[in-house]
């Protein structure tokens, strides 16, 4: 008897220990709600890789693919470079989201079948926004490449730029006067002094070995409000841009990136800042943690947010169609 009770209590004891003791189940993840990527040309595809990278980095599963390779799910990007040549949405039945530089005034009807149209410049947007197009503003990452910033080492500015139409509003300013300024750039050989021309690009480095960088606009980026490929470049660098105004650049920037009205304000701005170094640092600090949340992470974030929300809407049409 006092076995049978012995070997029973043994059982109990034993029970209690697996029950407390055994190794904790790893808990069940949730499966990652795909993102299915389509690029319509190279050029998208490029920038699109990139996005990829990114979403991956955050936690997303990302399915990328080219023209005539396209695939869709619940959340759908499609990317195109131009709106004359725009992807062919594959389910309307899904969430989907369009890519793209800019879109042009006179342009509605073609963008319908699309959820929200995510644009690169403050002028589309709200060319949209007018229109009742659900849209974003998302302009192109600028990530910081720079581990610190450093002093100027020269006290007159740099030009960055290549002369493809035979003219520099930056330089044609500069010229007149007894402004010395360093060109990094092709075709200005005949234009500027041979001797002040000194490469045809700069190194990562040149952008702030100069208290300021002269970069030419467009007048299309003027009136589309872009921030143009240089001017990302330089402040990348940690290089400092001295623009005509921009009321994009001025969006994004507030009053960190110094900018001249008129020509008459050109000259005059520029020797004020040259005489004012605690000025220029504190302007590029000040762009510096701005564009911070302009960068790639903050892209994709973004992103996901408009897709949160957008799902988000389909539910509530569902809730009121399907009681």
């Amino acid at each position: 008897m006092k076995k049978t009770v012995f070997l029973i209590l043994a059982f109990i004891i034993i029970g209690v220990g697996v029950y407390y003791f055994k190794p904790p189940v790893p808990p069940v993840s949730e499966p990652k709600e795909s993102i299915y990527v389509n690029a319509q040309d190279m050029g998208a595809y490029s920038k699109m890789q990139k996005l990829t990278a990114v979403l991956e980095n955050n936690e997303k599963k990302v399915i990328l693919s080219g023209k005539e390779n396209f695939k869709s799910g619940l959340f759908n990007i499609y990317a195109a470079s131009d709106i004359h040549h725009l992807p062919k949405v594959l389910d309307n039945r899904a969430i989907n989201m369009l890519l793209l530089p800019n879109v042009p005034d006179n342009t509605s009807e073609i963008l319908r079948p699309y959820d929200v149209i995510v644009v690169e410049n403050m002028s589309s947007f709200s060319h949209l926004k007018a229109i009742n197009m659900r849209t974003a503003f998302i302009p192109p990452a600028i990530d910081i490449r720079y581990k610190q910033l450093k002093n100027p080492v020269k006290n007159y500015p740099m030009f960055y730029g290549n002369n493809d139409s035979g003219f520099s509003l930056s330089l044609y300013l500069a010229g007149p006067t007894d402004l010395k300024v360093d060109v990094y750039g092709t075709g200005f050989s005949g234009y500027w002094s041979d001797a002040d021309i000194i490469a045809p690009t700069p190194s990562t480095d040149d952008f702030q070995r100069y208290p300021l960088v002269l970069v030419d606009q467009s007048e299309e980026d003027i009136k589309d409000e872009t921030v143009n490929a240089r001017i990302i470049e330089v402040i990348e660098q940690g290089g400092l841009p001295y623009l005509r105004y921009n009321s994009g650049v001025a969006k994004m920037f507030g009053e960190a990136v110094p900018m001249y009205m008129t020509q008459e304000e050109f000259l005059p701005e520029i020797k004020r800042l040259l005489n004012s170094s605690k000025e220029l640092k504190e302007r590029r600090e000040a762009i510096r943690r701005i564009a911070d949340g302009w960068n790639s992470n903050s892209q994709a974030q973004k992103i996901i947010e408009l897709f949160d929300v957008m799902k988000k809407k389909m539910r509530k049409v569902e809730d009121i169609q399907h009681p």
